[in-house]
């Protein structure tokens, strides 16, 4: 089912208002000649929903036109980001998807992927970047991820760890962690695949040890004092929130595992889009992202803003990450219908 919904927010609007005029016009040739068509391709009350919802008053603001947010769940995402693929290439139809849908897809499906995301897409921005924590329940005992990887070691095979789902980043993270560290097949894992709150709620009742998940899905918990994180996944800390400012990085403890891998979200227009359109939509992110009370609302949930100076800026970095989820869906032996 495809649902749609126009947001107006005057102080994000006000705001873009504001950041347009203090950017330069470099992009702005191009005009949409109606209503954008924002898809995103999960249910309604996800993280990337929520995150559709904060930039789109102020993009509408940048652009001129409404932004109308259209969700078209299913099959992972690959339902939406197939509309998307329908549409005339004309920068009137959008997708904002997650790392997953743009990367690991490609080797998670192989051949029965009905399109391969970095050909079919034209790369416009990373709309935000966010950790992936190490988590465990606050009853439990340890307090460092050292604690946990001795008390793996003390104990192969007995500790278990809640994914979100077979081939979710918390699934091949968990792998390539576990193998980084000589612990392979040690920890048994648990996938929750009705999603992120399930994984959550087994953390909080110990039906499970651990868990791997990306900070949005966790920040709740950790401020209800009912979850600790113990590390995150990236190369640094998470400076951009408060919750996870003393939240050190694996990097820290075990640097020789070279451990940088976090979450994040792009907007993409389907291949063909002219790069003027590229161009002027990149821009508009740009400014709906330097919108104080958008920027607010991201770091709140645990999202750092993150746009591209150019399209051409995310594609390089899509490329650059590919290899980098190809390595944790090998580790991860992650196989998805």
């Amino acid at each position: 089912m495809i649902t749609r919904r126009i947001f107006t927010t005057g102080l994000a609007a006000g705001g873009a208002s504001a950041a347009l005029a203090a950017r330069p016009a470099s992009a702005q040739a191009w005009k949409p000649t109606g209503p954008i068509r924002l898809v995103v391709p999960y249910s309604q009350g996800g993280s990337t929903g929520g995150l559709a919802a904060l930039i789109q008053p102020a993009m509408q603001a940048a652009l001129g036109q409404p932004v109308e947010l259209a969700w078209i769940p299913g099959n992972s995402g690959i339902i939406g980001a197939s509309a998307v693929l329908e549409a005339p290439a004309d920068g009137q139809t959008l997708l904002l998807g997650s790392s997953s849908l743009f990367t690991a897809h490609t080797f998670l499906f192989g051949n029965r992927l009905p399109y391969v995301p970095r050909t079919a897409f034209a790369p416009i921005s990373r709309v935000g970047t966010t950790s992936v924590l190490v988590a465990v329940a606050a009853s439990r005992p340890w307090q460092t991820i050292e604690d946990v990887v001795a008390a793996i070691r003390a104990q192969p095979g007995q500790l278990k760890a809640a994914t979100s789902g077979v081939g979710s980043i918390g699934h091949m993270l968990i792998a390539q962690i576990t193998e980084g560290l000589g612990l392979a097949g040690a920890v048994e894992l648990v996938h929750y695949d009705e999603g992120g709150s399930l994984q959550a709620a087994a953390l909080v009742a110990g039906d499970v040890d651990i868990a791997i998940a990306a900070a949005p899905g966790l920040l709740p918990l950790l401020r209800a004092g009912t979850v600790r994180a113990l590390a995150t996944t990236g190369k640094y800390r998470a400076v951009w929130t408060p919750e996870l400012f003393l939240v050190p990085s694996i990097d820290e403890a075990y640097p020789d595992m070279a451990m940088d891998v976090s979450d994040w979200w792009g907007l993409v227009a389907r291949a063909g889009t002219p790069e003027p359109v590229l161009a002027a939509v990149n821009d508009a992110l740009g400014v709906a992202l330097e919108v104080p009370a958008v920027r607010a609302a991201m770091s709140e949930q645990g999202i750092l803003p993150y746009p591209d100076p150019a399209p051409d800026d995310f594609g390089a970095f899509w490329d650059e990450d590919l290899p980098v989820r190809q390595r944790l869906v090998e580790v991860s032996g992650a196989r998805l219908e």
